[in-house]
């Protein structure tokens, strides 16, 4: 009886261990817990499989590489079967599927977020180089303006620009839901006096990677009526108007640059506006001014050298409902101005306004002795765990867990040198308005402050974070 046990659990488990290696066996037992996992990715602990043919191999290596026999995710001349969804890419030293990272990796040349390769047939391609007349908008018959881009039926998901596109009239889009691709040094320009692009109507657009410049009397940019844009990775410049002028809908800028242009940096009047990791530089007039506008919120982003001609020269100019944090606000305003760095004319108290560094602003001497820096002209705005260096704060602002350059009475205040990393004129520039690990806005935030991360991105300590935009490194 024994004897027979034991033969038994012997066959048992020489048959398991002929299971566990054969692809067979663990295709008709996916539950086999010996078997290989079939999630997507090989087995980083398991030894690598040997093979004459793919008949020896199965997922998640399922492509025997005959140079090596061994048994891979996949190869080159595999990747269109093997590399599929947000994987479509065969990384040819590890033999491994990943997610596009660049618009090269794709045949359709469109690299989605998620990491998966539109569909051509999806893309409708613009190319600034090809001659009017141009009508499919295929990848090897390009449209020569944006226009043209949206005139094949169906309707295509995607854009993709490439070159300096040039349109005597107005980029319109107007009741559309897309999303625009812009390859290295694509341009959207206007060749004729007025705007360079209008969004409006419903339509969803978002924008990535795209220049907007060139406006003759007119603006960048004009969002209006219901439309929600999203712009990542823009660039909106030498625009004789605005760079933005935003008058209704729901408009959010990441990670985009709005410098040079002739008057106003972002100029909105309704709606909702959104402006994260950005920087607003140069802009003559003013770099963001929002008025009668719904939730105005700014968050890690740099607002320099801006309104620096002109009596009304402001560097922010708020009056409407905003939540402004992680923010330097440094150098705007100039000997004209009575405006200086920031204008916070809400009638809401609850406006936050954290974590932020203001320094270095100008107004005419007759202001604050040239050094206007934040001026609350309605309610009693609470400005807390800030920076306000070389400048002033007036009107109805309260002040507290701050570092000031004169004495102001509030919870946590103190009077120093914030001792900032650099103060060019380059706003662009790592260390701009960031402090050294000696200033004395180290580790005096409020302790019960919850804010997580600063203006790079750096982690603030609960309990111990620093004042201003940017958490020393």
């Amino acid at each position: 009886m024994t004897g027979s046990i034991a033969i038994t659990m012997i066959a048992a488990a020489l048959l398991a261990a002929c299971g566990e290696q054969n692809p067979a066996y663990c295709r008709a037992h996916p539950e086999d817990t010996d078997c290989p996992r079939g999630d997507g990715g090989p087995d980083v602990d398991a030894p690598p499989v040997t093979c004459d043919s793919a008949d020896d191999c199965m997922a998640p290596t399922p492509v025997c590489k005959l140079s090596s026999q061994i048994c891979v995710q996949c190869t080159e001349a595999t990747e269109a079967t093997e590399c599929t969804g947000n994987k479509p890419v065969c990384e040819p030293t590890l033999d491994v599927c990943r997610a596009c990272s660049a618009h090269s990796d794709c045949s359709s040349a469109v690299c989605l977020p998620d990491g998966s390769c539109a569909p051509t047939a999806e893309v409708s391609y613009v190319d600034g180089a090809v001659p009017l007349g141009s009508t499919t908008c295929s990848q090897a018959a390009p449209c020569p303006t944006l226009e043209e881009g949206f005139k094949p039926t169906p309707a295509r998901r995607y854009l993709k620009l490439t070159g300096a596109i040039t349109d005597s009239r107005a980029a319109l889009i107007d009741n559309r839901n897309v999303t625009i691709f812009a390859a290295p040094g694509a341009s959207l320009n206007r060749s004729n006096t007025g705007d360079v692009c209008e969004i409006k109507g419903t339509s969803n657009v978002t924008i990535h990677d795209l220049t907007i410049r060139n406006a003759t009397n007119g603006n960048g940019l004009f969002v209006r009526e219901s439309a929600t844009v999203t712009l990542n990775a823009v660039k909106i410049h030498g625009n004789a108007g605005s760079g933005i002028l935003f008058s209704g809908g729901n408009l959010t800028v990441l990670d985009s640059s709005v410098y040079q242009n002739t008057t106003n940096g972002i100029s909105a009047t309704a709606g909702m506006l959104t402006v994260r990791d950005s920087s607003v530089y140069e802009n003559p007039t003013s770099g963001i001014t929002a008025v009668g506008t719904g939730l105005l919120t700014i968050g890690s982003s740099v607002i320099a050298f801006n309104g620096t001609t002109g009596t009304a020269g402001v560097g922010l100019s708020i009056n409407s409902d905003f939540s402004i944090t992680n923010t330097i606000i440094a150098a705007n305003g100039g000997t004209l101005s009575t405006q200086g760095g920031v204008v916070l004319a809400t009638s809401n108290p609850a406006a936050v306004f954290q974590f932020n560094t203001v320094a270095n602003n100008r107004s005419s001497a007759g202001v604050a002795l040239g050094k206007r820096g934040i001026n609350c002209t309605a309610a009693a705005v609470a400005l807390t765990n800030s920076i306000v260096a070389d400048n002033d704060v007036a009107g109805a602002c309260t002040v507290t867990y701050s570092l000031t350059a004169a004495a102001i009475a509030g919870t946590g205040n103190k009077v120093g040198d914030p001792m900032f990393l650099d103060v060019g004129s380059n706003a662009l520039v790592a260390g701009f308005y960031r402090i050294a690990t000696g200033s004395p806005a180290r580790d005096s935030a409020n302790p019960a402050a919850t804010l997580a991360v600063d203006i790079d991105g750096d982690p603030r300590p609960t309990g111990a974070a620093d004042m201003g935009a940017d958490e020393a490194q």
